[in-house]
């Protein structure tokens, strides 16, 4: 599935291609998922919701947390601009 990925440099969204099994949401959270970023597989209730990675309704997607921790490092950097 293509989703887009905010991209800090043009202020704008990228095409980016997720896992197959990467999943948006789950009530069980013992389903497992990959993460949107590097495809690594764990359960949904360990994810968090990426600051980059969104649908177009503007959901994001989950992101184990050293993914996630590289965010909020781009963003910082980002605003440091």
């Amino acid at each position: 599935m293509i989703v887009g990925k905010w991209n800090y440099e043009t202020k704008k969204y990228d095409p980016h291609f997720l896992p197959k099994t990467c999943i948006l949401y789950s009530s069980d959270l013992e389903k497992e998922t990959t993460c949107a970023q590097c495809g690594e597989v764990f359960k949904i209730g360990e994810c968090y919701t990426s600051k980059e990675i969104h649908n177009h309704y503007g959901l994001g997607f989950p992101v184990d947390k050293k993914c996630y921790d590289e965010e909020w490092e781009r963003y910082r950097l980002s605003k440091q601009k």
